[in-house]
This record gives C-alpha cells, sequence and structure tokens, in this order.
C-alpha cells in the first residue's frame, strides 16, 4: 500500500537560504541576529545545522513561505520540528514556536501581534512553567488549550527535541514529544471551538413538562485523565 502526502514546507538548514528566509525587524534595535550554526556541541557538524537565536534579552523571528496555501480538508495535518536550547540557565525564558499564518504581507513586519491561524512549540521559563503550546486561531481570537501540555523534567534538557503535532480531518488531535505521545483527543472537546450543535429558538418545551429529577437507578461517575 502507498502513501500519499503533500509537502508545504521542509528544510533541513544544511545551508541557510536567505532569498528563502527573511528575518523580522518589528521590534527595531531590539531584535536579535540568527546565526546558522550547529551549536556548541553535535554528532555530525553538518545535518546538525539549524538556526540559532544569538543575543540574549532580543526578540527573535524569521519567516518563509510555503510551497502552496494548506488544508486541512479531507486530510490530515502534520507539522514537526526539532529545538535545542543548548545554553539554558536556570532562569531561561522563551518560546520555541511555529506559526502557520494565512498571509504575510511584509515578512519584515513578522511578529507577535502578526494574525496567524496555527501556533505549536515549546514554551520554557526556569523550572515554573514548562510547556508544549497549542493555539488555534478561530474568527480572530486565538484560543489557547484548556490544560496545559505539561512537559516532565526531563523533557526541558539541553539535548535536541522532536515536536509533532497531527491534526485529523475528523477535528482530533495528537501531540508527540520525541515521537512518544503526550496528549490527544478532540479539539472542540480541548479547546473553547463553539459548539457544534446550535439550539433551535423555534423549540421549546412541551407544556406538560416535568423539570422534578427522577433516580431510576444507580449511576456510576466516571473520571477521564490525560493520556
Amino acid at each position: 500500500m502507498s502513501a500519499h502526502a503533500t509537502t508545504y514546507f521542509e528544510d533541513n538548514f544544511n545551508t541557510y537560504d536567505k532569498k528563502k528566509w527573511t528575518p523580522s525587524t518589528y521590534k527595531g534595535k531590539d531584535m536579535g541576529e540568527w546565526v546558522h550554526t550547529a551549536g556548541d556541541w553535535y554528532g555530525d557538524e553538518t545535518i546538525s545545522k539549524g538556526l540559532m537565536t544569538s543575543e540574549d534579552m532580543r526578540w527573535h523571528a524569521i519567516s518563509a513561505p510555503l510551497s502552496k496555501a494548506a488544508s486541512t480538508v479531507n486530510k490530515k495535518l502534520v507539522i514537526q520540528f526539532s529545538v535545542k536550547n543548548e545554553r539554558k540557565e536556570y532562569a531561561f525564558c522563551g518560546g520555541g514556536y511555529i506559526k502557520l499564518l494565512s498571509e504575510l504581507k511584509d515578512p519584515k513586519s513578522f511578529g507577535g501581534e502578526s494574525p496567524y491561524a496555527i501556533m505549536f512549540g515549546p514554551d520554557l521559563c526556569g523550572y515554573d512553567v514548562s510547556r508544549i503550546h497549542l493555539i488555534f486561531n478561530h474568527k480572530g481570537e486565538n484560543l489557547l488549550k484548556e490544560e496545559d501540555i505539561k512537559l516532565d523534567y526531563d523533557d526541558k534538557n539541553e539535548f535536541t527535541h522532536l515536536y509533532t503535532m497531527v491534526l485529523e480531518a475528523d477535528g482530533t488531535y495528537e501531540v508527540f514529544l520525541d515521537q512518544k505521545s503526550k496528549i490527544k483527543g478532540a479539539i472542540s472537546d480541548d479547546w473553547a471551538f463553539p459548539s457544534k450543535e446550535i439550539k433551535d429558538p423555534k423549540e421549546s418545551k412541551p407544556k406538560d413538562w416535568v423539570d422534578e429529577k427522577k433516580n431510576s437507578g444507580p449511576c456510576r461517575r466516571e473520571a477521564r485523565g490525560l493520556r
């Protein structure tokens, strides 16, 4: 059986294509520079290269166009990338996010206020904040997940970690860290999307409706945890 997939964007960073990537200048002199490097340690220097934020206490943002507009109509969407925070101090605070935008007319203006469709990636700040952000935009409103996708102690070390988000066409999702599932479910249950059912204003209770509670037998309450 053969599988067919459309690749909307891919970059292994063996080289840094400056015609493809555009650093943002939206914070002016407060923007930090990006460096193409394998970092302080690596296995194979060539295949370990990536784009690194080079300055502390600076804003960093960079963008590149997709080959074509991505779609989840009758197909799944997969976002996957790797991050290494090798110079992380105890008080380190930073986020390594990928944002999918519907359009970006001026790449140099790309920043925190730029509207996006999906934001995905790690959010770390010391040992108090450690989670994977997954935010969906619905009609101009950024919807955060109602419960954090938490990272364990070993998930926050200085080594390379692979982050994967799979969004199915039926509205279910799964998030992986290093190919291990962190959480899965339905986006309608875990984000504040509008209900699929819309109340009909023409419907009303019948005149003989009884609102008194009635217990017809034993019941059982089930608790569901995150998997």
